[in-house]
C-alpha cells in the first residue's frame, strides 16, 4: 500500500492466547498477549475464559489506547486463527469469506473472522 510504513510501530502486531493454569476457586486462567512486532512493546491480560470478547478486550482496553496516546495507527494484527479470534456467523457471509469454496475448504466454515466485526 502506498504510504504504508512496513518498518514502524503499529504496522503489525501479534496476538495469541496462552493457557496459564488452574487457580483454586477461579478455574482455568488464560493470558491474552499482544506484541508490536517492530517496537517489541507488549501487553498482557489474564482472563478466566478464551473467547472473542476477551481477545477484543485486550485490544480495546490496553493496546489501542496506548497506541492512540502515542499517535500510532495499528494497521495489522497477526493471529494463529484460533477459535478466540472467530465468532459464530449469523449471516450467510461465510461463503463469501471462503471465496465461494464448498464445505470443508475453509477452516472455520460456520464462523467468520472477529476482525470483520471490529472495524
Amino acid at each position: 500500500m502506498p504510504g504504508d510504513c512496513q518498518e514502524c510501530p503499529g504496522y503489525c502486531g501479534g496476538q495469541d492466547t496462552f493457557y496459564v493454569g488452574n487457580m483454586k476457586g477461579v478455574g482455568r486462567i488464560y493470558q491474552q498477549t499482544f506484541l508490536d512486532t517492530y517496537s517489541k512493546v507488549t501487553f498482557a491480560k489474564h482472563y478466566d475464559r478464551k473467547t472473542p470478547i476477551t481477545a477484543a478486550d485486550l485490544l480495546n482496553d490496553r493496546v489501542v489506547p496506548f497506541l492512540d496516546a502515542h499517535e500510532v495507527k495499528l494497521s495489522r494484527v497477526l493471529t494463529d486463527r484460533g477459535t478466540e479470534y472467530w465468532r459464530q456467523s449469523r449471516t450467510p457471509r461465510v461463503r463469501a469469506l471462503s471465496g465461494g469454496r464448498g464445505r470443508g475448504s475453509f477452516p472455520h466454515q460456520d464462523q467468520e473472522p472477529a476482525d470483520q466485526w471490529h472495524r
